[in-house]
């Protein structure tokens, strides 16, 4: 679609009430914002962040994530696109061990969902049963340090995202930018605010993009 049938669009759209945006979860949007790093963390992965991995081609990426059962997933799907470290384990503020929560919709386990902390009644309610684990937790300044900088991070790790921070003050120090998935309003029990994790991002000499 041309750059003018875009803006056709638009403006009609906007005569109806509407507004309209780029998608920002693309490679193209990432790395049109121009930023060079060595090393990227993607912290919770899961399945894989694909739009991170297309905007970074040539960076080795440090993927994390306490089920051991996503490195298989992750290598088969992009072990021979992108020079990939895998780490069993969570990310925190201390290192040590804590519970992982693993939730369930009948019987298919939601992995993408699981948590360090504790779900609230109205989201735990969601759910017809939870897996409980424990598994190692190490801070992100001790895993960085046998890698080069300058750095980027993703963090989706379900309400634990602020405890993520809290252990990465010298990683933050060589980081270029943080992409992280924060809930407004509160979704575990005893969570941090959206206001708590802008603050320490701030601390830390970051500032809301978008």
């Amino acid at each position: 679609m041309s750059n003018e049938v875009v803006s056709r669009l638009s403006r009609r759209l906007r005569r109806l009430g509407f507004e309209t945006h780029p998608n920002k979860e693309t490679s193209e949007y990432l790395s049109g914002l121009g930023f060079e790093v060595a090393t990227v963390f993607d912290v919770g992965v899961a399945g894989g962040t694909a739009n991170l991995y297309g905007a970074f081609p040539d960076a080795k990426f440090v993927l994390i994530e306490p089920i051991a059962e996503f490195e298989g997933k992750v290598r088969r799907n992009w072990g021979d696109k992108i020079d990939i470290d895998f780490h069993a384990c969570g990310v925190g503020a201390e290192q040590g061990e804590l519970e992982l929560t693993i939730p369930f919709i009948g019987e298919k386990a939601m992995g993408t969902r699981a948590t360090l902390t504790s779900f609230d009644d109205d989201s735990g309610a969601y759910f017809s049963k939870v897996e409980k684990r424990t598994v190692p937790v190490r801070t992100l300044d001790e895993i960085a340090a046998g890698y080069a900088g300058p750095f980027g991070l993703k963090v989706d790790t379900e309400g634990f995202e602020i405890e993520v921070i809290r252990g990465a003050g010298e990683f933050l120090k060589s980081c270029e930018f943080i992409i992280a998935e924060v809930s407004v309003r509160r979704r575990f029990a005893g969570g941090y605010r959206f206001s708590d994790f802008t603050a320490a991002m701030a601390e830390n000499g970051f500032e809301i993009h978008d």
